[in-house]
């Protein structure tokens, strides 16, 4: 898996959220069976480590997994790595777990949708915020600045 560290990343939004009409969600990490889990940030470069013997191989596998060009860096990725060994497999920690704190719904979502959106959210969990991404009339660089909206 992999995950970037902003919400308002107006590319991330273009490239990830189908064009701000998706959603990101916010969450901290779990702390029960995420025991065979690894986070790792991910190193932005043009070079994949090299492979010198079978005992580097397995933190070299995780540093290729964690490399990715330096064009992509605007991304602040971390990724999750599990580290399956057949003798110690435990079904409990199948999946990653995580504690949503905040889902943030894309700019294009229209009105109704969020507000259906958000009735479902708090069924589940009426302490995650949802938030609603809109233009700020600022720019970085090139790029419209997204803000949020609490829902």
């Amino acid at each position: 898996s992999c995950f970037s560290e902003i919400h308002d990343s107006m590319l991330m939004w273009s490239y990830y959220a189908d064009g701000h009409n998706g959603c990101c969600i916010e969450f901290t990490l779990s702390p029960r069976n995420n025991r065979s889990w690894d986070l790792m940030p991910v190193e932005y470069g043009e070079e994949l480590p090299k492979i010198e013997n079978d005992e580097e191989a397995r933190s070299a596998v995780d540093k290729i997994l964690s490399v990715k060009s330096s064009s992509w860096s605007y991304e602040n990725e971390v990724r999750t790595i599990r580290h399956y060994d057949k003798d110690k497999f435990s079904k409990s920690n199948k999946y990653f777990k995580i504690d949503i704190k905040a889902i943030y719904l894309g700019k294009k979502m229209n009105k109704e949708r969020c507000d259906i959106l958000k009735q479902i959210i708090h069924s589940k969990d009426k302490n995650i915020k949802v938030f609603k991404m809109v233009d700020a009339d600022r720019y970085s660089s090139n790029y419209p600045i997204l803000d949020i909206e609490e829902i």
